[in-house]
């Protein structure tokens, strides 16, 4: 038997990193922090507002992890470091440009966005006024004092942990072939079969065994729980990749909305020239047709005469 599947770990090499990363990072920051800023101000909504919030995270998240992938790092360190950074700028520039959306609503003179972004310590004394009064409303309640204060303790666990998480997940998930220096083609659901309660097999998948798979029957229904099966491969040399197994389980709630959830079995394992033959004989086994029941008789039209029972067994045919 071959020896235990090896889990691909990316190189730490750099790339374009060093110079990507501040550039796409701060300006999205900007960008996003000074319309997040405005919104929160004028936004009647709070229920829109928390979608907001929400929507700043993944949008930041997203772009380190875009940035990851453009500048060619493989360092998950750094990635994670970067997306800390972006979260913090993010967060001081929502905080500025709200500071300024603020005191122009309330037509304070000589104000300017510029202004509010180059004085840390004037956003921090606006901050510490607003939180003895409050400014917004919920369910006929205005937060103050240290409920206030908790409200945007929250926003920055999201804004910032949300960014690092999303960058962080993504950095994990991808493959680089070293030699071509490109990203792996990522294939999903290539294929799925029908989860087994056998601890052995499960056991089995959570050690890369591939052939375990070869076990089990393939899986067509949209909805139920299933193990699949994700590919990683080099678009230019075709020599490189990585499979991994997940266990997923889809179903429907009771306003006909269909959910998924996704626990990975294994991490991303590299595929030898021996898994790379068991993963061909996987993908074959999925694409097997699925055994069928016989098909039941047909009933008869109406008013047409059916032949009486006889108890004579049929003759048999020759082979």
């Amino acid at each position: 038997m071959e020896n235990a599947a090896e889990v691909y770990r990316p190189s730490g090499q750099m790339g374009r990193g060093l110079v990507m990363f501040p550039l796409f990072g701060i300006v999205t920051a900007l960008a996003l922090g000074i319309a997040y800023g405005y919104l929160n101000v004028y936004n009647p909504l709070v229920y829109l507002q928390a979608l907001a919030m929400i929507f700043y995270a993944v949008a930041l998240g997203y772009v380190v992890a875009k940035t990851m992938v453009w500048s060619n790092c493989r360092n998950t360190a750094f990635v994670s470091i970067m997306a800390l950074l972006t979260g913090l700028f993010a967060l001081y520039f929502a905080w500025a440009a709200f500071t300024c959306a603020l005191l122009e609503k309330n037509n304070v003179a000589g104000v300017s966005l510029w202004k509010c972004l180059l004085s840390p310590d004037g956003i921090w004394t606006f901050a510490s006024l607003v939180a003895t009064t409050g400014w917004f409303q919920v369910f006929s309640a205005t937060p103050s004092g240290i409920v206030l204060w908790l409200f945007w303790l929250v926003e920055a666990a999201v804004i910032v942990g949300g960014t690092v998480l999303i960058a962080h997940g993504e950095a994990k998930k991808r493959v680089f072939c070293e030699d071509c220096l490109k990203w792996c083609a990522v294939k999903k659901d290539l294929a799925r079969f029908t989860a087994t309660t056998r601890e052995q097999v499960a056991e089995r998948l959570k050690a890369g065994e591939l052939e375990a798979l070869l076990e089990l029957q393939p899986a067509y229904a949209k909805l139920g729980v299933f193990f699949e099966v994700e590919h990683q491969l080099c678009p230019k040399c075709g020599n490189f990749g990585t499979y991994q197994i997940r266990k997923v389980t889809t179903a429907r709630d009771k306003e006909g909305k269909e959910t998924k959830n996704s626990e990975d079995l294994t991490a991303n394992l590299l595929l030898s020239r021996e898994r790379t033959e068991k993963l061909g004989l996987v993908l074959a086994h999925s694409k097997s047709a699925p055994k069928k029941a016989p098909a039941a008789a047909a009933k008869p039209a109406a008013g047409a005469k059916t032949a009486a029972p006889s108890d004579e067994a049929p003759p048999a045919q020759e082979s």
